[in-house]
């Protein structure tokens, strides 16, 4: 049950029969549509690192110590923001493992939220539910822009270079560093 992909290419389509998806799969996205999932992931980011920036401003300037702002006046929020607007910077530029991370850190962010019992009442409870799982849905769409996007890309580039190593052995001890400060 899998189809070709015509994989468009300088206004020509090209039959790769190595690049199957499968039938089922109901949202394929071409080159243009992976590029502004990440787009509107990266946008999403800097919104989400905006109000973070906020939050901690207020939170800071105005001395709170208690409920969501004396969350915010902590400065080890400086670590999160620096880990989100590096991850951002991740998805603009269609990093898979940016983006996978950003992911994450969302999570266990509003994870934490939950757990911590932050209320500003019922109504902005379910507000503020709704707009985190559209902020998700755009972090989901651009882990699934950029898997696309190298994919396609690999199909179409035969120059098409891997990962270089050095990021495996330097990337992922940074992000787990990062990570673990985070969930401090």
């Amino acid at each position: 049950m899998y189809i070709k992909v015509q994989i468009e290419f300088k206004n020509k389509f090209v039959q790769n029969p190595n690049y199957l998806i499968p039938k089922t799969r109901r949202f394929v996205l071409n080159r243009e549509g992976a590029i502004k999932a990440t787009r509107q992931g990266a946008i999403a980011g800097v919104c989400v690192c905006t109000i973070t920036l906020i939050l901690f401003i207020i939170g800071y300037l105005g001395n709170y110590s208690e409920d969501i702002l004396g969350y915010y006046n902590d400065p080890l929020i400086l670590i999160d923001l620096s880990a989100a607007l590096l991850f951002t910077f991740g998805i603009y530029k269609r990093s898979r493992a940016a983006s996978i991370s950003m992911v994450v850190l969302y999570l266990v962010s509003q994870v934490f939220f939950y757990f911590e019992g932050f209320s500003l009442g019922p109504i902005t409870d379910i507000t503020s539910t709704i707009v985190a799982l559209i902020i998700l849905w755009f972090f989901v769409k651009a882990v699934q822009g950029t898997i696309v996007f190298h994919r396609i890309e690999k199909a179409e580039n035969p120059n098409y270079k891997k990962t270089s190593k050095i990021w495996y052995y330097v990337g992922i001890p940074i992000g787990a560093i990062l990570m673990g400060l985070v969930a401090l």
